[in-house]
C-alpha cells in the first residue's frame, strides 16, 4: 500500500515532505476537503492533534458541524482511503 503524503510535516526528525519517516510521523498534518450541499469544508487531520475543521485561511472554525451533517461521512471516507487511523 502506497502511503499518504501529509501537507505539512513540523517534525524535527523530517528531512523532506513524505519521506519515509514522516509517512507515519505523529507531526504529519494532513488536510482535505469536500463539498456537501454547496458548501466546502476542509479539515486538517494529525495523528498527534486529531481532526481540526478548518476555515478558508486556515484557522479554526469555532464550531464543528453537528454528528447528523454528511460531513462526517465524507471525511471518515476520505481518512479511509488514505489509510489514517
Amino acid at each position: 500500500m502506497k502511503h499518504p503524503t501529509p501537507g505539512e510535516c513540523t517534525s524535527t526528525m523530517c528531512r523532506t515532505l513524505g519521506c519515509e519517516y514522516c509517512q507515519k510521523c505523529d507531526y504529519a498534518i494532513f488536510t482535505g476537503r469536500s463539498k456537501v450541499n454547496g458548501r466546502m469544508y476542509r479539515w486538517e487531520y494529525s495523528p498527534w492533534r486529531g481532526l481540526a475543521f478548518i476555515k478558508k485561511d486556515g484557522e479554526f472554525v469555532a464550531v464543528y458541524p453537528g454528528r447528523r451533517n454528511p460531513v462526517w461521512a465524507k471525511y471518515e471516507a476520505w481518512r479511509k482511503r488514505r489509510g489514517l487511523k
